[in-house]
Order: structure tokens, then sequence, then C-alpha cells
């Protein structure tokens, strides 16, 4: 917990990114990688055992690509609706100090960013941190003295007995919550997390990308590398990924 607290420091940085498509010169360049790509991470299996990925491309209606990742197995979880809740249920809050939300979620349809398509290539990111704008938007923001900022953590945290205690400015009364919780915000993406001002909080995934594909297209078969990490890192672990067109 004190890790994660510790992050409000680096809560002003983030990577804002563009959203350009080149899709080359040719005509048919789109056409040629549209449809559902199924395959598999070498070497690698999500907590589930799977190494499932399954890439849907699709038209964006504007000459452009427009399209969703999905890896490992299982369905998306439901809207969030508890601002005090972990989310989704199935994270493992002893991980939230490493960031796993920085690595995608299986069973989660991200959208497909900034795709770049030139002659055979394709490449692509991703913001995994996407899955929690909606419960960034249900957070409270509370006003820090220093650096005289607003934040979805409350000001004046202290740890008892595992669980995290503070003063509730609106009542005064001393109430606490789940030190996990806590940490979340602090955990998504690139340091920046759920953003507040004092009309409420919010996530940009844009400034989130976490997960960058590159991949050679050849007919029906697509090889290349998926990297996710911190982009706090100059250097994300890379995997080979294979895909092959099934519709």
């Amino acid at each position: 917990m004190r890790t994660a607290l510790a992050l409000v420091a680096t809560l002003l940085l983030g990577s804002a990114c563009t959203n350009t498509q080149d899709l080359g010169n040719h005509p048919s360049a789109l056409d040629a990688v549209l449809g559902q790509w199924d395959g598999y991470v070498e070497d690698y299996q999500f907590p589930s055992g799977s190494d499932r990925v399954t890439v849907t491309l699709a038209p964006d209606g504007t000459g452009g690509l427009a399209g969703t990742l999905v890896v490992g197995v299982g369905d998306p979880p439901p809207p969030p609706t508890d601002p005090n809740a972990m989310y989704p249920p199935s994270v493992d809050t002893n991980l939230v100090d490493l960031n796993p939300m920085n690595h995608p979620i299986e069973g989660i349809p991200y959208t497909i960013r900034d795709p770049a398509l030139t002659d055979a290539r394709l490449r692509f990111s991703v913001a995994t941190p996407e899955l929690w704008v909606q419960w960034c938007a249900l957070q409270t923001p509370y006003y820090w003295p220093e650096p005289q900022l607003y934040y979805c953590t409350p000001h004046g945290v202290t740890e008892r007995d595992g669980t995290c205690w503070f003063v509730d400015p609106s009542s005064g009364v001393e109430t606490h919550r789940d030190c996990a919780t806590l940490a979340l915000p602090f955990s998504l993406g690139n340091g920046m997390g759920c953003a507040c001002t004092a009309d409420g909080c919010s996530l940009d995934p844009a400034q989130q990308i976490t997960m960058h594909l590159d991949m050679a297209i050849r007919g029906d078969i697509a090889d290349g590398t998926a990297a996710w990490g911190d982009a706090a890192f100059p250097t994300w672990p890379s995997h080979t990924l294979r895909l092959t067109r099934t519709r």
C-alpha cells in the first residue's frame, strides 16, 4: 500500500498518442487485413492457462481501420456500480502495487488504437486501462493541500491492521476502505490513473497506451510480436504472436 500511495507524485506524468492511420498506397491494402484473426502468444500463458488471442478488424467508415483485441478466455465483467469495490472482481489485489492494469485482462474486447497498415505490415496499440473509464467516473475527488490538486484517494490515509483509514472531509468522520481499492487508481496505465478535478474524476485511454502489436500479413497468416507493460520502463517484454484469419 505504501508503494501505491507513493505513486501520487507521478500522477502528473502521462504519454499522449496521436490517432493517425497510414493505410499505404494500395486500394486493396485495407481489404487484405479485414476479418477475424485467431491464434496464440507463443510460450506464454494468461492467468487462466490460455494463450489465445483474437483480433477483429473492420472498416471504420472513413477509409481506416477499427477493431478489437481479446486475449485468453472468459466474458467481460459487468459495468462497475460500486466506487469502493475492486474492479473487476477478478483482479488479484495482491498484485495492485505491481500495476497489473498495464497487462491485458482476459475476455475484454480492447479497442484498437492508432492502426498503421503499410504494405503487408500492420501495427496498432491498445490501452488496457480503458476497462476502468466507468470506474474512474464513479470516484469522488478529494482535495490535497499539497500539491494543491484533486485525487480520487483521500488525503491523510493511514493503515492499521491491514485496513486503510481516513477522515471523510464531507462529514469529518473517520472511515475506512479496502487498501487495494485505494491503490487501484494509481495502478492504471502509465502512472497517471484516474485524473480528478473539483467536478469529478475521469480516465483518458488515449494517454494510457500499454500494449503494442506489430504483425506481418501474408494472405491469411499473420506473424509478429505483442509487447505490454509499464510505459515508465523503456523496454517492454516482447512475445511472439501467431494468427490465422478464420472469417
